[in-house]
């Protein structure tokens, strides 16, 4: 996908303000003279109504844009949790990667490819691994800020003669940044410490029972598998088009980390939780006060999480990469505010998701926060959606340039008190008891 906009938070080379605002004049007209006509009725070759044409996101989830790849054969085993292994490492701006999620990329560098070449001659156990890194460049000095724990990903399917790939996340990794040339750091080769993943916790049936030392709410606090059936309630209630999850509560814990519609800081804290219980009780805070979604840079309001649809088989949120080797984080909903503006002309080339054309979208503020996608292919649904950058977003705010009826945060109603522990509180322990 192209864009004439890198993912900084300055503008480039783009249009003035009068330009984007006569473009969104014309947009909002012509959603505004749609809404008032009504769907339109798409015939077959017998005149009769055709079936509706529904976006596939297991589609989207191949990056077919990607041109043609092949599949690697076999893969790499798990590595020992524990030891130290030495990496090609491969920092990504923004970028939060965890496991289980997929990886687009396209190395348009010569450093990148090398990186490439090196992790697929590695031998066993390592051939075919990263290790990605969330990074943030200082554009005053050269240097990159990495975080201290990132995910090894396995990569999956190589084309276009080695520059396009999918990789998949494996297992959580703390770079040993100190073992590194201080000034110099080299990425082709850098130790690694995997993580361990202690398993899910579950409370003994005394203390289910009433019959422990403490309350039962305190053992629910650090009940994986309780935690984990309230975390799904609470992601259905701020995401209800998105798919029900099916699996534990560690893979369900990755799950909304790479889901959750919050910017990256947030996201590698989350990354960061040593157990599953921390994670899930750190995730389900973040659900309890999750709505509106603003501005990383004004705070003005954008969009509510409740407006999330799922275009991938990812979920709701998906990472996909353009044409300039830029990858993009990005969460997929059915509409925004009507103040955000659009750059240019819809463009078919390179575009993420088959059937639709793409603008660049910006908020009032000038920052580049994503893009808006249109059907091209007739009767095809969703007839448009966007696509918002999540290192852009900012979970709340203090603006809404729409008010209305409800405006704020959203109140769960399946909560009646908060208590800073995951939202855990004895009435709803209660409720999830006479629900199972």
């Amino acid at each position: 996908m192209s864009s004439t906009q890198e993912p900084t938070d300055s503008i480039v080379d783009a249009p003035g303000l009068p330009e984007r605002q006569a473009v969104q004049a014309s947009v909002d007209d012509a959603a505004a003279a749609e809404a008032a006509a009504g769907p339109a009725e798409v015939l077959d070759g017998n005149g009769a109504a055709a079936a509706p044409d529904v976006s596939d996101p297991t589609i989207v989830a191949t990056h077919s844009y990607l041109g043609h790849c092949d599949d690697l054969v076999g893969t790499s085993g798990l590595l020992e949790e524990g030891r130290v292994y030495r990496l090609p490492v491969l920092p990504l701006d923004g970028l939060v990667l965890c496991p289980g999620a997929t990886l687009p990329l396209r190395l348009a560098f010569r450093g990148d490819r090398a990186l490439l070449q090196q992790a697929l001659m590695a031998p066993a156990p390592l051939t075919r691994l990263i290790a990605v890194v969330c990074c943030h460049r200082s554009y005053s000095t050269p240097q990159l800020q990495l975080q201290r724990v990132g995910c090894v990903a396995e990569i999956r399917k190589v084309g276009g003669g080695g520059i396009n790939l999918l990789a998949k996340g494996r297992q959580r990794v703390e770079v040993q940044l100190e073992a590194t040339a201080e000034g110099s750091l080299q990425l082709s080769s850098v130790p690694v410490k995997v993580l361990p993943e202690p398993g899910p916790l579950a409370v003994p049936l005394e203390a289910r029972a009433g019959m422990a030392w403490h309350p039962p709410g305190i053992y629910a606090l650090y009940d994986s598998w309780r935690l984990a059936k309230r975390a799904r309630r609470l992601f259905h209630s701020i995401a209800p088009q998105a798919r029900e999850f099916e699996g534990n509560p560690l893979e369900l814990s990755y799950f909304l980390l790479s889901n959750l519609p919050v910017n990256d800081n947030a996201r590698q804290q989350l990354l960061e939780a040593s157990t599953v219980d921390e994670r899930l009780r750190a995730e389900c805070r973040v659900l309890q006060t999750l709505g509106v979604l603003c501005c990383r840079a004004c705070r003005i309001f954008l969009a509510r999480s409740t407006d999330a649809i799922q275009m991938s088989e990812e979920g709701i949120s998906a990472c996909f990469v353009n044409s300039h080797s830029w990858v993009h984080d990005i969460v997929t909903l059915s509409t925004v505010t009507p103040g955000v503006l659009l750059e240019g002309s819809p463009e078919t080339a390179h575009s993420w998701f088959p059937g639709y054309s793409w603008q660049c979208a910006y908020c009032p503020c000038g920052h580049h926060i994503g893009w808006q996608f249109t059907a091209v292919r007739p009767g095809l649904q969703p007839a448009s959606f966007w696509g918002l950058r999540r290192p852009a977003l900012q979970a709340g705010g203090d603006r809404d340039p729409v008010p209305s009826a409800g405006a704020g945060l959203y109140a769960h109603s399946g909560s009646s008190s908060e208590d800073g522990n995951g939202g855990w509180t004895s009435s709803e322990e209660e409720e999830s008891e006479g629900a199972s």
